[in-house]
């Protein structure tokens, strides 16, 4: 049983639970996030005496009760092979004596490996205890083997509390001693509300690890092609503490590094096909091999390290959580990998995602344009768009950054203030999605976005319509804002809505080469396309955002301010992103993983719609955690009857959010279908072995920085300079 937080749905049924990322079914364990399996466990039974424990359900769970339900029966199994009766079986020594985590916490990395049975032909450690689990026969000899000779007997090892007593005479004994040992974990959270912060022994990573895929079978997992995802729960830390950098381009930034790292890893794995990566031209020395899934995880971890490391590192240390360690290496020790392995081999696993990992980071660092070698302080760019908008600040219709206190950064003293800046304002002008200004409109990257009339008439209209939408708003409307601004939540809400989908329509054994395929092309290239190609609009306009429009057109015209009187203090719910007003950034994200997903089913597998086909959703935030605001009283839950509704909405959530006028919304729908229809060529390009489709590609030029038709837009405001 689970608490009224930890949800427990019945098969058929797919909801978005609010904290956990994980889905434990009866096939497999999929870390949902990255769409990775882990072993085959949710359908468990062990008996004991007669009686049975079954666990055919779904849990969607974060809490102690639903992580100790999805390991209670590796540890039961575990403790009646141990002892049972068997020649090749270890012996339990005495009744019982199990791991105490302090006992565990005592050997050194290193030696793990002489208490893990049975992996010698394993890159991963998948038999070593966990806390609570039996000590045995073994277990002892290793020890006095590799920790220390001098250990004694079993009475000294438990008088120092290496080892404790435990009873297995009943389900529900185990089921304490379970809980007593994973008290104070949970898995990764989907709402900003609800932050995680780890210990840092080696033991917690295991631990940690165990609680956010919902199993101790943590070493079977990660040898299975796809990984845990720590840069969810980093991005999630970064945002906690940083929520000025939290914004779309970077979180955009880590998840195409993470997943065209892992892709253009995977090309070397098809050895007979003519896949390649995107950035394939920077590896002519590196040969294809046969697939082989653990030493795909394997490359997989190690290139990974660099994407986690691209964006977020600060001075005082790694953003999650603050020490000296960045999060992956956590998890590496935890499966038995060296994270400070600096093997430069490619014919080797951990060569192979070391060389990927530093060639794709270095190049990108030296050709995208965004100064990751000046702190991504790019003042040519930021001079470029002041010399365009000289108006930019001054203008009642242009984007006015906002003036803000010692909050927004770590380590300010009160008193000083700070100014918003352009993020990224040279983004997409050197892009992967099209090869120079003529492939950008050809692909109607710019056509598809509405010129936008910048008149007081027109913003008056836009204005009345914004304010009779905020006028409505309920606590449900505050939620369905927070979702969609919540770029980690909305973009797992439309992960969960596709995996299940997709899994009625595969193998299970062909399910986690085409999942890879399908979150390269949506998450991966959807997603950060879509900023490349809104934010040359962005810089043509610099439109205000409402939070500065709507008080100036109060003052300025009295028929207005009659009319909503609450315009001249407007204030929004969510703060306004470090960016201008139009289009909307999240509106095209959303969109162009979306339409990029249509188009994968109907291309791979000819299924046609299939956002129109994935069956309800919802999504719940519990009652009090709003993050922009207090409330809700009460659970919220959102009810949609499939994720093209959700997407339909999205227009009117970044108004509820008072961050968009409705058009900015609109003009983002119309790009992102754009961008996500781009994603699709450039993915059948890349799988039919075309050069010229790779990043890396010497043939590929810079775009102009703004439309052409943008310029003599704003003629209301000339006469200002003139």
């Amino acid at each position: 049983p689970a608490s009224s937080a930890d949800r427990i749905i019945k098969e058929g049924e797919r909801s978005i639970n609010t904290t956990s990322l994980f889905i434990l079914d009866d096939t497999e364990n999929v870390d949902i996030e990255d769409g990775g399996q882990s072993s085959p466990s949710a359908d468990r039974a062990t008996k004991e005496g007669g009686r049975s424990i079954d666990w055919k359900f779904l849990i969607l769970g974060g809490t102690t009760a639903a992580v100790v339900v999805g390991l209670l029966a590796a540890v039961i199994t575990l403790a009646i092979e141990t002892t049972s009766s068997g020649e090749n079986e270890d012996k339990t020594i005495g009744s019982c004596m199990a791991w105490t985590k302090s006992g565990l916490e005592q050997l050194d990395v290193k030696s793990w490996k002489h208490f893990s049975e049975d992996d010698s032909l394993s890159l991963y450690l998948k038999k070593f205890p966990f806390p609570g689990e039996n000590f045995t026969e073994k277990h002892f000899d290793a020890w006095k083997d590799h920790v220390d000779s001098s250990a004694g007997d079993l009475k000294n090892l438990h008088d120092q509390g290496f080892i404790k007593s435990c009873s297995m005479d009943s389900g529900e004994s185990a089921t304490r001693a379970l809980a007593e040992v994973f008290e104070g974990y949970s898995a990764v959270p989907t709402l900003f509300s609800d932050p995680i912060i780890i210990d840092q022994t080696p033991i917690d990573f295991r631990m940690q690890f165990a609680a956010d895929i919902g199993s101790t079978a943590i070493g079977e997992s990660a040898a299975k092609g796809r990984l845990v995802n720590p840069a969810g729960r980093r991005l999630r830390e970064h945002f906690y503490r940083f929520p000025d950098q939290c914004d779309a381009t970077p979180i955009a930034l880590e998840v195409f590094l993470r997943l065209m790292i892992y892709d253009q890893i995977e090309a070397f794995f098809h050895k007979d096909d003519t896949k390649i990566g995107l950035f394939h031209d920077l590896f002519q020395d590196v040969d294809r091999r046969e697939m082989n899934d653990e030493e795909l995880s394997v490359a997989r971890w190690y290139g990974e390290r660099y994407a986690e490391g691209y964006v977020h590192k600060i001075r005082n240390g790694w953003v999650y959580p603050l020490g000296d360690k960045q999060n992956i290496d956590r998890y590496m020790i935890a499966v038995g990998l060296d994270p400070a392995d600096n093997n430069m081999d490619p014919t080797s696993p951990v060569g192979l995602g070391n060389v990927v990992g530093k060639r794709l980071t270095e190049w990108l660092a030296a050709n995208d344009g965004l100064q990751k070698d000046n702190n991504f302080v790019d003042i040519e760019g930021l001079e470029s768009i002041a010399e365009k908008h000289p108006d930019m600040g001054v203008a009642w219709n242009k984007w006015k950054p906002s003036f803000t206190g010692s909050s927004r950064f770590q380590g300010i003293r009160d008193g000083i203030v700070t100014q918003q800046t352009f993020v990224s304002p040279s983004l997409g002008i050197f892009s992967f999605l099209y090869e120079n200004e003529q492939d950008f409109l050809d692909l109607e990257l710019e056509s598809a976005v509405p010129v936008l009339d910048m008149s007081e008439a027109a913003y008056i209209e836009r204005s009345k319509e914004f304010l009779d939408i905020q006028r409505t708003m309920t606590d449900y409307e505050k939620a369905v804002a927070e979702l969609s601004n919540n770029k980690i939540s909305g973009s797992v809400f439309m992960i969960k809505a596709f995996v299940p989908l997709l899994k009625s329509l595969v193998s299970g054994e062909d399910f986690p080469r085409l999942y890879d395929e399908f979150s390269m092309v949506t998450s991966g290239c959807g997603e950060y396309a879509a900023v490349h190609a809104a934010w040359r609009h962005k810089r043509t306009y610099v439109a205000g955002r409402p939070q500065t429009i709507i008080p100036h057109l109060a003052k300025t015209n009295a028929e207005f301010q009659a009319t909503y009187p609450e315009a001249a203090t407007f204030k929004p719910l969510i703060p306004a992103g470090d960016h201008p007003e139009y289009p909307s950034g999240s509106s095209t994200i959303y969109t162009a993983f979306v339409q990029a997903g249509d188009d994968w089913f109907k291309n791979r597998l000819g299924f046609e719609n299939a956002s129109s086909e994935t069956g309800p959703l919802s999504f719940t935030i519990p009652a009090g955690k709003f993050y922009w605001t207090d409330g809700p009283t009460e659970d919220i839950t959102l009810e949609y009857e499939n994720l093209m509704e959700w997407v339909k909405e999205l227009p009117k959530s970044r108004v509820y959010g008072g961050v968009h006028f409705i058009d900015a919304g609109e003009a983002g729908l119309a790009l992102g279908k754009e961008v996500g229809h781009a994603c699709s060529a450039l993915l059948k390009r890349l799988l039919d072995g075309d050069m010229t489709a790779t990043y890396t590609y010497e043939g590929r030029e810079l775009i102009n920085p703004f439309n052409e038709e943008g310029e003599a837009v704003n003629t209301t405001v000339k006469a200002f300079f003139d």
